[in-house]
């Protein structure tokens, strides 16, 4: 059984940040087993108020930089922090980081920092929590297969440093107080961890906004062509404003892509526009997939989060781990946290979580045989 406490900051640059958390902080309820999970805005990183928080927590700490995040008790703002603990007296917790990930040393820095988080134990863990980079020469879903590869069938639950919509480059994983820049951090776990999870995903509707392209041109995670035409110019010939769209880091456009598999066509993220005119996604998108641009709307998208925020809670839920990709919050507009508001309004008192990020990890299937899968403009959720 895991309890889950949570603690709370507003200002990077308070005096005594450390003893404000450690306050909210009822230590006397810390099992024999401890971690802690943290959320929030690059001033906490660079302020230095991290590092100095983690020195004085007595066990591990990971997570990353978001764009917005919210725990119990919290009002709804950009720059804050949350701190969420777990603590169990029968389920085991090691962490571990990576070296900056590249194509060439990728399987090698995930291997060696799975051995450090295994500590010599030879059972393998029943859960991964991991935080991953954006990377544009390395999109998140290959860093998961190669991450499945290590790991077997073991479910992995995470997302990506998103910190903010218009520059990616204060984007960073944390790990006990030290900012870790292009590297990924996991937190696996043994014992008596029954996790539950919910996805809430958005595919293909009758909403179309703009026409059908084909991509005639793609290498790995890069859509050189549609249409036989330059990515840009694609977008200009469909009267997208161009220029609007290359300001932001995650481009406030919904892309929904089918790959012709025989599989639902799914939202994917694009990521930036190069000096080419070629467009950077989150994940592969091979030639002949087709792409469209939905207007998924505001009461859409509010209202699709109800069906998930309904299960979620159960008499014996002790926690919950809500990660909510940017694009949704970007996709709000001027209303930036409505979704979060409506769907911590209906956890009640259940201890939570919630926080955006730049990608979402999140298995399907059963306890018996998990599968682990990497989603764009999803809402996930984790119970313990």
């Amino acid at each position: 059984m895991i309890n889950m406490l949570n603690a709370y900051a507003t200002d990077a640059y308070a005096d005594d940040f450390s003893g404000n958390i450690l306050k909210q902080l009822d230590m006397a309820m810390l099992k024999k087993n401890t971690i802690g999970i943290i959320s929030c805005g690059h001033e906490f990183v660079e302020s230095g108020a991290i590092a100095g928080l983690c020195q004085r927590l007595p066990f591990e700490v990971l997570g990353c930089t978001t764009f917005g995040c919210a725990v119990n008790g919290m009002d709804y703002e950009k720059d804050v922090m949350a701190l969420s603990v777990l603590t169990s007296d029968d389920v085991v917790f090691s962490t571990a980081a990576t070296e900056p990930l590249t194509v060439e040393n990728i399987d090698e820095v995930l291997s060696d920092a799975y051995s450090r988080a295994l500590c010599g134990r030879a059972e393998k863990p029943v859960f991964i929590l991991a935080f991953l980079p954006f990377l544009y020469i390395l999109d998140a879903s290959v860093i998961l297969e190669v991450l499945n590869r290590i790991c077997g069938d073991v479910p992995v639950f995470g997302g990506g440093a998103a910190n903010d919509v218009t520059d990616s480059l204060n984007d960073c994983m944390i790990h006990n107080g030290t900012a870790v820049r292009g590297g990924a951090v996991l937190a696996l776990m043994w014992g008596d961890v029954k996790p539950r999870f919910f996805v809430n995903k958005f595919v293909g509707t009758d909403e179309l906004y703009y026409s059908r392209g084909v991509v005639t041109e793609s290498e790995g995670n890069v859509i050189k062509c549609v249409n036989d035409k330059v990515f840009e110019h694609y977008l200009q010939n469909i009267g997208m404003p161009v220029p609007l769209i290359k300001k932001f880091a995650v481009m406030p456009v919904p892309f929904m892509i089918d790959y012709h598999d025989g599989n639902e066509s799914l939202l994917r993220v694009m990521h930036k526009i190069t000096d080419e005119g070629y467009a950077v996604f989150s994940t592969k998108v091979p030639e002949g997939s087709s792409l469209v641009i939905y207007d998924i709307g505001h009461k859409n998208l509010v209202n699709s989060v109800l069906s998930v925020a309904k299960d979620i809670v159960s008499p014996d839920t002790t926690g919950i781990l809500i990660f909510s990709c940017v694009l949704r919050s970007i996709l709000l507009e001027l209303n930036l946290y409505d979704e979060m508001k409506e769907i911590v309004t209906l956890l009640g008192s259940t201890p939570y979580h919630f926080m955006y990020t730049g990608g979402e990890l999140c298995p399907r299937g059963v306890s018996s045989r998990y599968l682990n899968y990497f989603y764009n403009g999803g809402l996930i959720a984790c119970t313990f």
